[in-house]
């Protein structure tokens, strides 16, 4: 909490002046509930300050009214129950909005927006902070403007702080010269040192620059990730691909400048932090500083510095206040026992074991010792989260030492003393996580896997509330949630696959398939954050893989379709194939094997002078459908492809049988999640299109050569090109007329964030995926949707991440048509025109039209090369 550590002093200050003009019982209980406040009786304190408000109840006086409860809602804080400080807050604001006391308003509503900040939910702090109009000015009624209008410097200086820290919460801070929290954090030091104002509370000061460094300090580390990210790449040594590795080498090293400079100013902020801590004595302030330079001295390569910190911070920690503030710092401090990133600067995963602990019985009984103590002391003073995470630490502190019985018997206490408290239950995944990898590790295979559908169920429970406020919890995805999904497929798989391991029981498969295409909404889920819309049917958790074969009968109905589906395990990958009477079958292939033969296929694809594609080719075909051959007989016609990770960027229509491509035997489709795959036949007598595009030149993107032919080739198009692309007017003709089916022929990118993921239009602007949703959304109705939506002269690169799987969700179409490449060629014209012409015959699916269209271009000469047809791929709705 970013003012926390001036409380104490904000309690004795307001109960003195409260005093004397409560009557003298009342008084008495106020003055008491100081003194133990003040002790760190924080549960007494409250049981004295609220039979205070008992007795003022009766009396009409709101003013002694709102410095009692607004003291409760301080102690309420120091003991960590959030719920109960946020309604004591709200209290407080309408007994100050009654006595007519705008800039207590204004304080007020500071605290409680720092209260939801904590709380995880930013979003509604920022509302009570400053609520941002367009022109990201603060609102009248909001805590920034009421400060400002009041001339109220130490108000704003506490608004604008608290803000900062909200932004940071809300959308990260990853661009250098965009980022809201710096400018709100940096306004607030400056006001600070602005002549002629007298503000001599040096922990604002304190709490402005341990924020900024905190900012810095995070944005380093996602830097180390992503350039970690590309230096992987770096490491496919394929000739074709040199000069995307060399951009993403030159891209590495920037981030790892960048990194390093953020680094430098994190901890040129924590200095100075540290030095007024010092000045005025502030010790918790110091540990909090201590503790946070210690990952950036790993990053740094300064071991000796780290160490030296952790000294310090020790010699401190034990004679800090027993408050819920205190449980956290001493949970830290075990943590930070061990380093906590590895030697190229990239967080390591707190949730996996170190072997620093298991090799240093020293530290491993230091961090016994803290994590005891925390957990007492939350238990005093009833801080149920605090509890549960200091017991759930030290049942991960002994699973790292192979000290089962005792890790569970921890992680079990975690998990009760969560179940008793519904309002922390958003950490109760984690303990399940934990206990399932425990239950593993001693060969409870059927206990281990309760406990991950367990992890799993109360993970989606609270999952939606958790991206819809912090959008820096996407960034612990990859550690602390894919894991329980994969992990908990490979028991569903390993079950009997050590027996026969192509007749795996059909109920395992069936579990395995419902995991990942959970799995898979939650990747969307956390890719697009709060700006996606997706729609989950309710279901019981017991019920979830009945839910879910009845979904794969209802897409495989015609009785023609077929689904692949590919995931991705530790050294393996599976290859299940889903018939349409719901029977599946599973593969299990070599992963390192597959995934070289994915890139040599990509990129061979991408040379279309070549044949390098055909030979790996040929052998991904075997290693994916040579074994299932014998049961892809008529009347399938159609395989749909649900990929995972790298398959999500290469298209399966090139693969090779030794004398024919995969699309010349069956329509190809592929959907990101099957659950969430519209699966209703679209009328299409009255084929409406709106085709949008750019025929000229828009620097810095070259000009696409045959668009104007492509635009022309699609029959009942309205077309809105070059000086008419806007968003604005792509708004006012879909509000217009009713389309069902959105034609764009330009440049496009689909990248790593929503962000980096857009379309070029007239004005240069980034039309962003989520802004094209939002209004479909906002001019379509649910009966009214759009069917597809065609994207022709796009770019998706290896290894990237969600691609056109995400777009195909959040663009609020059922179905999207795209290239996985850009072609400046007349053949994309013609495979458009032969679609559209093939897919207004009612006989025909999208999936065979684009199957037809394919068939055609590889019919003719100059065009048969995969590079021209292959990169075109359905996603989503194939009928």
């Amino acid at each position: 909490m970013w003012l926390g550590n001036i409380t104490s002093n904000t309690v004795q200050i307001q109960i003195g002046k409260a005093t004397n003009a409560q009557n003298s019982t009342s008084s008495q209980w106020v003055q008491e509930g100081v003194e133990k406040y003040q002790a760190d009786q924080y549960l007494d304190a409250i049981e004295d300050w609220n039979k205070a408000l008992d007795i003022e109840k009766n009396n009409r006086n709101p003013r002694n009214k709102a410095i009692i409860i607004e003291n409760l809602a301080r102690a309420y804080q120091q003991v960590g129950q959030t719920e109960n400080a946020i309604k004591h807050w709200e209290n407080v604001v309408q007994l100050h909005n009654q006595l007519g006391d705008a800039a207590k308003v204004g304080h007020s509503l500071t605290e409680l927006a720092q209260v939801y900040t904590s709380y995880g939910q930013p979003k509604k702090a920022i509302e009570l902070l400053c609520n941002p109009n367009e022109s990201n000015e603060c609102q009248t009624g909001t805590s920034v403007k009421i400060a400002q209008q009041n001339v109220d410097i130490e108000g704003e200086v506490a608004a604008l702080g608290s803000l900062g820290d909200a932004y940071q919460l809300f959308e990260g801070c990853e661009e250098e010269g965009k980022c809201r929290a710096i400018q709100r954090l940096e306004d607030s030091l400056n006001k600070i040192k602005e002549k002629n104002k007298n503000i001599n509370n040096k922990n604002y000061e304190i709490s402005i620059l341990n924020s900024l460094g905190n900012i810095y300090s995070n944005r380093a580390s996602l830097r180390y990730r992503r350039a970690f990210f590309l230096e992987k790449q770096e490491s496919y040594n394929f000739p074709n691909l040199k000069p995307n590795l060399q951009n993403n080498k030159r891209e590495s090293e920037k981030k790892r400048q960048e990194a390093t400079i953020d680094d430098t100013n994190a901890l040129n902020k924590f200095k100075d932090s540290y030095n007024i801590a010092q000045e005025i004595g502030e010790k918790s302030a110091k540990v909090k500083v201590l503790l946070s330079e210690i990952p950036i001295y790993y990053r740094t390569k300064q071991a000796e510095q780290a160490k030296q910190a952790l000294t310090q911070a020790r010699k401190l920690l034990h004679s800090l206040p027993k408050n819920s503030q205190i449980v956290y710092t001493y949970i830290d401090f075990a943590d930070k026992l061990q380093p906590t990133v590895d030697n190229k600067g990239v967080p390591l995963n707190l949730n996996r074991c170190s072997q620093t602990l298991n090799n240093s019985p020293e530290n491993f009984n230091e961090a016994q010792t803290l994590l005891k103590e925390a957990a007492k002391i939350a238990h005093k003073i009833k801080d149920s989260r605090a509890e549960s995470f200091a017991l759930g630490k030290l049942g991960k502190l002994f699973e790292c030492n192979n000290k089962y019985d005792a890790a569970l018997a921890y992680t079990q206490q975690a998990r009760e003393v969560i179940e008793q408290n519904l309002a922390a239950k958003d950490s109760l995944f984690l303990w399940e996580w934990q206990a399932a990898r425990i239950l593993k590790q001693q060969d409870k295979i059927n206990e281990a896997i309760i406990a991950y559908q367990n992890s799993k169920n109360t993970l989606e429970k609270v999952r939606q509330d958790i991206l819809s406020e912090n959008r820096n919890f996407q960034f612990d995805f990859k550690n602390e949630i894919e894991p329980i999904y994969r992990e908990l497929i490979a028991l569903h798989l390993n079950v009997e696959a050590g027996k026969k391991e192509n007749k795996l029981n059909n109920q395992n498969l069936l579990a395995a398939l419902e995991t990942i295409d959970s799995f898979k909404i939650a990747e969307l889920q956390n890719y697009f954050g709060s700006d996606c819309i997706i729609t989950i049917p309710n279901e019981n958790p017991k019920d979830k893989q009945n839910s879910f074969k009845n979904k794969i009968l209802s897409l495989t109905s015609d009785k023609k379709t077929a689904i692949f589906s590919s995931i991705i395990l530790e050294d393996k990958i599976a290859i299940i194939l889903t018939l349409p009477n719901g029977e599946s079958k599973i593969n299990l292939r070599d992963r390192e094997t597959i995934q070289q033969q994915v890139i040599e296929y990509s990129t061979g694809l991408k040379e279309d002078a070549e044949t390098k594609y055909l030979k790996p080719a040929q052998l991904l075909y075997n290693e994916i459908i040579r074994d299932f051959e014998q049961s892809l007989t008529p009347p399938i016609n159609t395989l749909v492809f649900v990929q995972d990770e790298i398959f999500q960027s290469v298209p399966m229509a090139a693969l090779h049988d030794g004398n024919n491509f995969l699309v010349e035997k069956y329509a190809i489709a592929t959907t990101p999640t099957l659950l969430l795959t519209d699966d209703k036949n679209f009328e299409r007598k009255n084929l409406q299109v709106l085709a949008l595009g750019l025929t000229v030149e828009k620097k810095p993107f070259p000009k696409l050569e045959n668009v104007q032919t492509e635009l022309d080739a699609i029959p009942n198009s309205t077309q809105v090109k070059n000086e008419k692309f806007t968003r604005e007017n792509i708004k006012q003709e879909l509000s217009r007329q009713i389309y069902s089916v959105i034609h764009i022929a330009t440049h496009g990118k689909f990248g790593i964030e929503p962000k980096d993921t857009f379309l070029v239009t007239w004005d240069n602007e980034n039309f962003t995926i989520n802004q094209l949703d939002r209004i479909i959304r906002n001019t379509t109705t649910k009966q009214n949707r759009i069917d597809l939506l065609t994207l022709t002269a796009c770019n998706t690169a290896v290894g990237e991440s969600l691609g056109l799987a995400g777009v195909a969700i959040q663009a609020g179409a059922k179905s999207i048509l795209a290239s996985l490449w850009s072609i400046d060629d007349t053949s994309t014209s013609e495979l458009v025109q032969t679609f559209y012409q093939g897919w207004k015959n009612p006989e025909l699916t999208k999936a065979v039209a684009l199957q037809k269209a394919q068939m055609a271009l590889i019919k003719n000469p100059k065009y048969q090369h995969p590079y021209f047809w292959a990169p075109f791929v359905l996603v989503g709705n194939w009928q």
